[in-house]
């Protein structure tokens, strides 16, 4: 399904979850409600999600199991959602237009690519919504996040708490995360991608639900991040971190430093510091200069660069920092490292 696709198929079921009352999951001769995929949007999910408070969950997990607890419900326009609240955990996406949401005392205006998360158990209401407000909502119940769908989030410091909480229904203030993302178009493109997988299925499509959530859970917590959102500082580090800090410095060694380091591993910078030399032996400005050393090296013996230019190639703007550092690893000068060994020349 195209990105074309996805908004003809949006428009044409539109009208089908228009007004759909409350309905039980069964027709009064015990037929199942459950129809053909094709059907999906337009049929039993819209009841699924009507549906009595208890029989919801019990939908999810038993009737339509491919979908692992995973459904996407499209919001009903026209008609105001009364107060009511979950067994399960119900995601809105805003595509385009607004929609207004109540919870308690709270009045939480929406507009496109806004996504608000709401747990089980937290009473809500929606405002009537027009003909452009165009909005989804992801549900999924408390067994969608096995242990292991929880480790992809679990340095997702927004989400993972206030999911895991909510599953072993521990005792919580928060009552829903809200995160406007318009402007990030990465998420918008993921979350595309999440509809497209659901209403336009085949056989890899279960398997890609169950990366794109996730990811998309880990994006909106870049953008919570970006937005002032504050991070608790970590107390330890583990081997992947450390893997994933040297490859941080080696794709930016020329600005690569402690500070954004820590801010993006979710560590004090200071302890960040401390963790690394007792853990590799070194400190991060040992390994940083390092690599910037071997960078210089490369591109000295292979490159028509000025020894200046290799130094701001590799993000020394003090000449005489950048001699000492090349002395200490190298033992000799650049000058003298380039006639020493010779000059096979590369493109750059």
């Amino acid at each position: 399904m195209t990105l074309s696709e996805l908004e003809q198929y949006l428009r044409c079921a539109l009208p089908h979850v228009e007004n759909i009352g409350y309905m039980s999951l069964s027709y009064s001769d015990g037929e199942s409600l459950l129809p053909a995929a094709s059907e999906v949007a337009f049929n039993y999910l819209q009841r699924a999600y009507l549906a009595d408070y208890y029989s919801v969950n019990d939908f999810l997990r038993s009737e339509h199991p491919e979908h692992d607890g995973l459904l996407i419900h499209i919001h009903s326009r026209f008609s105001p959602v009364s107060r009511h609240c979950h067994d399960f955990f119900e995601m809105m996406y805003v595509r385009t237009g607004n929609i207004v949401h109540h919870i308690d005392d709270e009045v939480i205006s929406m507009e496109a690519g806004d996504f608000l998360l709401i747990p089980p158990g937290v009473y809500h209401r929606v405002e009537s919504c027009g003909e452009g407000d165009v909005a989804l909502n992801i549900i999924f119940n408390r067994d969608y996040f096995t242990p292991s769908a929880l480790h992809v989030i679990s340095k997702n410091q927004l989400f993972y708490e206030f999911i895991l909480n909510h599953i072993l229904e521990k005792p919580t203030d928060t009552t829903h995360i809200h995160i406007r993302a318009g402007e990030y178009n990465d998420v918008l493109k993921t979350a595309d991608k999440l509809l497209c997988e659901f209403y336009d299925p085949d056989s890899c499509s279960a398997s890609m639900l169950k990366c794109l959530f996730p990811s998309l859970l880990n994006q909106l917590f870049r953008v919570w991040k970006k937005s002032g959102g504050t991070i608790r500082h970590r107390r330890n580090i583990d081997e992947d971190d450390v893997q994933q800090i040297l490859k941080y410095i080696e794709t930016y060694y020329a600005a690569a430093s402690l500070k954004e380091a820590a801010e993006r591993f979710g560590y004090h910078p200071d302890y960040l510091s401390r963790l690394i030399k007792r853990r590799l032996g070194h400190t991060f400005s040992d390994i940083k200069h390092r690599i910037c050393i071997d960078k210089a090296k490369f591109l000295l013996l292979g490159s028509d660069l000025t020894i200046q230019q290799v130094a701001e190639h590799v993000g020394f703007s003090n000449m005489s920092f950048f001699y000492e550092i090349f002395d200490r690893y190298c033992g000799t000068t650049p000058a003298r490292y380039r006639e020493d060994f010779g000059q096979e020349k590369l493109p750059l």
